[in-house]
């Protein structure tokens, strides 16, 4: 296969990848994100082009300095424990994206290590980097330059990695908290198909009219059916807010509540569309929603979550902003971050929202 001009200045080794290799790898490199345990074969295939015996990609923890995603390709067990080993806190005054050769320190046969700090946040940074045999130097630095034309792409791998991890961690921690509700709910989409249910609310199908058939909540008493339909549409609409309704006359009826979900919550997943958290009621049930489970439901930072429980004890915007120690201005934006993740335009509709959520206690 015929090679072309890869890097403008060449260097030696230079034609080591074809376009349709660099192409591949690159393709490679962002499927890691979703899939990290394609890492070791793209380590593996990394280290037999350059030429290195091993390679190594990993995130670790800023704070704890451990790794919280680590993949290796060596050659035997001794060389795989030292590039674990190896204090990678070396990379931290690196420019990220900056390939630098170096001496293996513990080698006294030449080998160098070629490595980068290819990405860093407020609390994780990646490493990548490869080990060269004797006269290692030699092949390691040219390297360096050809492997820069990568760094953007690990970069925003490993960026995307850490926040898919985040968000399953979020998502996880969500409903766990959600299966110790002893209120039934459900996350569905507009035509009711679930995408979660708790155990409460597996427990209650087939009573009170509540049904799940075919993968969707649905309401079995005719008289009740179009306006749950409605509710549904428009808890998921554009003018979305909260709403609920009765399943029947009597004293002592279940309701149902229905609460828009922004695109963005961890319940969504990769969706990113609109759901709708539908809960169960009864009117003799003392179980209280959480303040801290409808923050993660709707994405709410702590300090939103805080000023919303201030509200919620029926302090005005300005006695809130005094009590937290914050300014009105820092209150009202806060305020404003709440109504878009929430779906709300006005402070009314938020405590009615968090009202019919979290009910008082006497």
């Amino acid at each position: 296969m015929p090679t072309s001009a890869l890097f403008s200045d060449a260097v030696p080794h230079a034609d080591v990848l074809s376009e349709w290799q660099y192409d591949r790898i690159v393709a490679d490199i962002h499927a890691t994100a979703l899939d990290p345990g394609k890492w070791d074969s793209l380590l593996r295939r990394f280290a037999d082009r350059l030429g290195a015996s091993s390679a190594l990609f990993g995130i670790r923890d800023i704070p704890r300095k451990q790794w919280t995603t680590l993949s290796l390709a060596a050659n035997d067990d001794q060389e795989f424990a030292r590039m674990r080993a190896y204090d990678w806190e070396v990379l931290r005054g690196m420019q990220v994206g900056a390939w630098e050769a170096f001496p293996d320190a513990e080698s006294k046969s030449g080998a160098a290590l070629l490595a980068a700090r290819i990405y860093e946040d407020a609390g994780h940074y990646g490493v990548m980097a490869f080990r060269f045999a004797a006269n290692g130097l030699q092949l390691a630095e040219p390297l360096g330059a050809i492997l820069a034309r990568l760094s953007p792409h690990l970069e925003l791998a490993s960026r995307m990695l850490s926040e898919v991890a985040r968000l399953k961690l979020q998502a996880a921690v969500a409903c766990l908290a959600l299966d110790r509700l002893v209120r039934p709910l459900w996350v569905v989409e507009p035509d009711g198909m679930i995408h979660y249910c708790n155990d409460a609310a597996l427990q209650l199908a087939g009573k009170h009219g509540i049904s799940m058939m075919d993968s969707r909540l649905v309401l079995t008493v005719p008289a009740c059916r179009d306006q749950f339909r409605h509710l549904l549409q428009q808890s998921s609409g554009p003018d979305a807010h909260s709403e609920g309704m009765s399943l029947g006359e009597q004293e002592g009826a279940i309701k149902l509540m229905f609460f828009p979900l922004p695109s963005d919550s961890p319940l969504s997943g990769s969706l990113h569309k609109r759901l709708v958290l539908v809960m169960a009621i009864a009117p003799d049930s003392g179980e209280a929603l959480p303040l801290e489970l409808l923050s993660a439901l709707y994405g709410l930072s702590p300090a939103e979550t805080r000023l919303a429980s201030r509200l919620l004890e029926g302090e005005t915007l300005a006695e809130a902003a005094t009590c937290l120690g914050i300014r009105v201005s820092t209150a009202r934006t806060q305020l404003k971050f709440i109504f878009w993740k929430t779906g709300v335009r006005r402070q009314s509709e938020l405590i009615k929202l968090l009202a019919s959520a979290t009910p008082l206690r006497a």
